[in-house]
């Protein structure tokens, strides 16, 4: 075939069919679809690290510490323990008062919906529990308050481990 024949046989061939036509024209089609699925998995989901109230003061955000020093003034401490065959947890506290119920949070790290809660009933030996599901993977930071929400204590439960200690978030207090 001669160059002749060749610029004949491109001049016949309807625009629709060129190829590069169709490069250029998908690229902008791409970049659409790729802006929706990222928009689509960015409103998914919360991705609230910390789901405490904060207060915004002078662009510095603080949260209230009350709960906090009570439960170490208090000298609150406390042990999780899962038994995983009933997916129960019992919790070991002395607290005086005891209350006799108690408000237990498993945190995911960034997606509030896989949050948990449970409330755990006083128990006659003493120690509190509760059933709810155990966490598939990954750590969960652990809330535990009363129903009140007069104290705090805080701690991260590995579902491996299997147990997980709890205190207050500001550490052990020096006298």
């Amino acid at each position: 075939m001669n160059s002749g024949q060749a610029q004949r046989s491109e001049a016949a061939t309807p625009w629709y069919r060129s190829r590069m036509l169709w490069f250029a024209l998908s690229l902008p089609a791409l970049t659409v679809v790729a802006g929706l699925v990222t928009y689509q998995l960015a409103a998914a989901g919360s991705s609230d690290a910390d789901a405490d109230i904060v207060r915004r003061v002078a662009q510095v955000q603080t949260r209230d510490l009350g709960p906090d020093e009570l439960a170490r003034e208090l000298d609150l401490h406390a042990e999780l323990s899962l038994d995983p065959g009933r997916r129960h947890y019992i919790l070991h506290m002395q607290a005086d008062p005891a209350p006799a119920r108690l408000s237990l949070q498993f945190r995911h790290a960034t997606l509030a919906r896989n949050d948990q809660h449970v409330m755990l009933g006083r128990q006659r030996d003493g120690s509190w529990s509760g059933s709810v599901a155990v966490p598939q993977s990954g750590a969960r930071s652990i809330v535990l308050m009363p129903e009140s929400g007069a104290w705090r204590l805080v701690g991260v439960l590995d579902p491996d481990a299997g147990s997980a200690r709890l205190r207050p978030l500001l550490g052990d207090r020096h006298d």
